[in-house]
């Protein structure tokens, strides 16, 4: 239990929570707008395991990003 507390307190000092809020809402924006994008073929979830195929960079098998703006945001991404 000693171990689980040292390792919160060094998360905390390093500023893990902030970042990784950070980060969640980067990746919400950009989600949304690669949905925005392409409104008439894509869903926001569409938009979500996009930005998440980016991110973790498995590749674009299902979903390409068609539109100059969706490009413009998986540079981003």
């Amino acid at each position: 239990m000693k171990k689980l507390r040292t390792l919160a307190d060094v998360l905390r000092q390093a500023g893990f929570v902030r970042i990784t809020g950070l980060f969640l809402v980067f990746y919400l924006l950009c989600s949304m707008a690669v949905w925005l994008s392409e409104p008439t073929t894509l869903t926001f979830g569409d938009g979500l395991w996009f930005s998440f195929e980016t991110v973790s960079t498995i590749g674009f098998g299902d979903i390409p990003a068609e539109t100059p703006v969706a490009r413009v945001i998986t540079v981003v991404l």
